[in-house]
């Protein structure tokens, strides 16, 4: 018997553009997240595991930020088969931050939450609400 084909799915193609990310102050994601930017742009290119897909850290200015680090292990996923939850991951390969962001129907804001990862303890922490709202990308930065 031969084994199925893994399933992949697209991404939610409504999602994939560039978004400012705030933590629960309001400031820009980077002042408190661990490793996050002050924008990320989600794609449409898969990532390298099933149903996650490629993402870029971008700074204030919707460019590579300024420290340069693009990150190898920023990818986003799809949290059910509904779409109604969407988890952008920003990490070292060691550390990082996990967003998890509610999709509203035609809504260019997402709200949620943010998860911070640690390589070593403790491995996880509740770092608050967050919000992702659409911006305009900027040409050429990919």
């Amino acid at each position: 018997m031969k084994p199925s084909p893994r399933a992949v799915r697209l991404p939610p193609l409504e999602l994939v553009g560039c978004y400012a990310l705030y933590n629960e102050a309001g400031q820009p994601a980077s002042r408190s997240l661990y490793f996050a930017s002050d924008r990320v742009r989600l794609e449409a290119r898969e990532w390298g595991r099933p149903n996650t897909w490629d993402a870029t850290r971008l700074g204030a200015d919707g460019g590579i930020p300024e420290d340069g680090r693009q990150g190898r292990n920023v990818y986003w996923a799809v949290d059910s088969l509904a779409a109604d939850t969407i988890h952008v991951h920003i990490h070292t390969g060691f550390s990082g931050s996990e967003l998890i962001l509610g999709v509203r129907p035609a809504s260019d804001t997402l709200y949620g939450r943010a998860l911070e990862h640690w390589d070593m303890g403790p491995s996880t922490n509740d770092a608050g609400r967050v919000t992702a709202i659409r911006v305009a990308c900027v040409p050429g930065t990919g």
